[in-house]
């Protein structure tokens, strides 16, 4: 999946302690048992997930948080818990994702990575 957002990385000496965009590509895999009636059982998969695509996430306890929510424009933040970046957001859709699929499903990797 493509998620293009823009992001700020609050405490890091580069061009990413800016606000800038990127585009970043989300690959995840999923491993699934079949059953022994030969299907396989993945109802119950789909989570609903908040969508980080066309807006702008920080990390929780910057400084941009109080500017967006004080400009009536916060429905455009996310707010993480962790860095905004791809490899983070991979992470953190693998940790989340993994919580809600059934037994059948035997290995989940999420891998992610954004241009620079």
């Amino acid at each position: 999946m493509r998620i293009n957002s823009d992001h700020r990385i609050h405490h890091y000496d580069g061009k990413c302690s800016r606000p800038d965009g990127h585009n970043c590509e989300i690959t995840v895999e999923v491993t699934v048992n079949l059953t022994q009636e030969g299907g396989s059982s993945t109802k119950g998969c789909h989570r609903r997930n908040r969508c980080v695509g066309l807006r702008f996430l920080v990390e929780e306890g910057g400084p941009l948080v109080n500017t967006f929510e004080a400009s009536s424009d916060s429905d455009v933040l996310v707010v993480l818990d962790h860095l905004p970046t791809a490899e983070m957001m991979s992470i953190s859709l693998e940790q989340h994702s993994a919580k809600g699929f059934p037994d059948t499903v035997s290995d989940l990797s999420v891998s992610g990575r954004g241009d620079n």
